[in-house]
């Protein structure tokens, strides 16, 4: 079993969306998968609510456990903790010594960006494997979106190359308890970044 931490020393960044996506990614490829809410706000754990009241063809085909129930993940092929916001340096370290990697979601902003280093020089120093993945970019922004990009990589750190774009299917989704790929017309659009985002993080982190 492989465990994959989503994880930002920043909240707001779209680490929730990111683990329920990826999860539910992952299932579509044959895979058992659990996603562990370790987050305060319970966002994962509030959606799993939502989703049990939508019909039976509209449900996940992963699990969703609290942390407190973790051990419930055993025997999946793929784990996904979805980590608090604002953890602390202690913390990171231990994500580096319990996950095979870190995958840290990035907004296009200086703020998100900052946070976003400081989350990857930890993982690095602890000698631990991690990636970043732009998301919620807009695409009125594309040159604010590319330079933030540019900052992450002439920084030296690793970055998913296909960004994920802002769409309000996202949040419609998350309010519906579906999946954003279950999202109709224009509100599907940005499954199709994490369709490509996420078949360059296995090919390129998990299987290589």
């Amino acid at each position: 079993m492989k465990w994959i931490a989503v994880s930002n020393t920043k909240g707001g960044v779209g680490k929730s969306t990111v683990s329920l996506s990826l999860a539910h990614w992952l299932t579509q490829k044959g895979h058992a998968v659990a996603v562990v809410d370790d987050d305060r706000n319970r966002t994962v754990t509030k959606w799993q609510a939502r989703a049990d009241t939508n019909p039976p063809s509209q449900q996940p085909g992963f699990k969703v456990y609290p942390f407190e129930e973790m051990a419930q993940a055993d025997g999946c092929d793929y784990g996904i903790l979805d980590t608090a916001a604002s953890v602390s340096d202690e913390t990171i370290k231990h994500l580096t010594e319990f996950a095979y990697i870190v995958l840290i979601p990035c907004t296009p902003d200086i703020d998100a960006l900052t946070a976003t280093q400081e989350t990857a020089d930890q993982v690095i120093a602890n000698d631990g494997s991690y990636v970043i993945l732009l998301n919620d970019c807009p695409r009125s922004s594309k040159r604010e979106n590319q330079d933030i990009a540019d900052a992450i990589t002439d920084g030296g750190y690793d970055l998913i190359s296909q960004f994920v774009r802002h769409g309000i299917g996202i949040k419609r989704a998350s309010l519906a308890g579906k999946t954003v790929e279950q999202m109709k017309g224009t509100q599907r659009l940005p499954w199709l970044d994490f369709h490509a985002a996420f078949q360059e993080f296995v090919e390129t982190y998990l299987e290589a």
